[in-house]
């Protein structure tokens, strides 16, 4: 069951961002719209692993592992 919400979790973001970004074509200039998406998942990340008390520190290793 947990696979499955978050398929449709999944399904309701990708498939809404496009909606999204067809409503701001014209009116925002597409680096704000870049700006306003990754700035918003951000602060989502951030609230999660605040209220799930996950650890949001790495270490040098995981940096570049990142990269």
């Amino acid at each position: 069951m947990k696979n499955t919400l978050l398929y449709l979790v999944t399904v309701l973001i990708w498939g809404s961002t496009w909606l999204a970004i067809e409503f701001q074509l014209g009116v925002v200039a597409p680096e704000v719209s870049l700006v306003y998406r990754f700035g918003l998942a951000a602060l989502l990340m951030w609230g999660y692993c605040w209220y799930r008390k996950l650890p949001m520190q790495y270490d040098l290793r995981q940096h570049a592992f990142f990269m």
